[in-house]
């Protein structure tokens, strides 16, 4: 009888029923699987900030390309405007895009030149085109960025004391331009609700020397334009 029980409990044992069923109750509950964020796709978005600018210029005679001296002015104003751009994520986390930026800035700044005239540069709508290429944490999101930049400015030069080409004391001449140069910095994004981010960056940007000639004084300068800025923001991904 003994060993007709114990048979009957090797038997029980060896059921490929009762063997799953012990392999189920036995085998830990697997981990859930947290979907880390997709950065791929176009965004749009906001920014203000603050910059630090030094234009420095040589001044000529238009007429004869005579040397007449050389100033600088230096400046900082805030900044505001607006970007969009696309990103994409690989499966290693890399991430790749580009974005376009149009800001604006109010900034005006003055020097005297030689106790004649006054040179005053006021900027106006500013932007850049630029790739990025950075490596996502998560929601964490540093970066780098560079390319093109452009700055909108109008220079007015003042007349005080003799008088330049018919331009008599208290004439004002101006002349507005486009700068072209190139921008580079670092960035770090985060997203803190569903498919919004802030993000943070500072920029290095100069200018090419840019000629502009005074139509009525006929002087000319030869401007050089560099700028530091610090600016924050906010994105939307679609």
């Amino acid at each position: 009888m003994q060993k007709l029980v114990l048979a009957s409990v090797a038997a029980l044992a060896a059921s490929p029923v009762l063997s799953a069923d012990l392999s189920t109750q036995n085998s830990p509950a697997a981990a859930p699987v947290v979907a880390q964020f997709d950065w791929t796709g176009a965004f749009v978005g906001a920014n203000f900030g603050w910059g630090w600018g030094h234009n420095s210029f040589d001044t000529y005679n238009a007429l004869n390309g005579a040397y007449l001296g050389s100033g600088a002015i230096n400046s900082s104003f805030p900044l505001a405007g607006a970007q969009a751009g696309y990103l994409y994520m690989l499966p290693t986390r890399l991430v790749f895009g580009g974005s376009a930026s149009v800001d604006w800035n109010g900034s005006t700044s003055t020097t005297n030149i030689n106790g004649q005239y006054t040179d005053r540069t006021l900027n106006g709508v500013s932007g850049t085109v630029v790739g990025r290429a950075g490596y996502a944490f998560g929601d964490i999101l540093p970066y780098f960025f560079g390319g093109w930049a452009w700055q909108n400015t109008t220079d007015v030069r003042t007349q005080f004391l003799g008088s330049v080409n018919g331009v008599f004391p208290a004439f004002s001449d101006q002349v507005s331009t486009v700068r072209n140069g190139w921008v580079l910095g670092p960035g770090l994004a985060y997203r803190f609700w569903k498919n919004w981010e802030v993000f943070g960056e500072y920029s290095y940007a100069e200018f090419a020397n840019t000629p502009i000639t005074y139509p009525q004084s006929q002087r000319e300068l030869q401007t050089r334009f560099k700028v530091n800025l610090i600016s924050v923001g906010l994105n939307y991904k679609f």
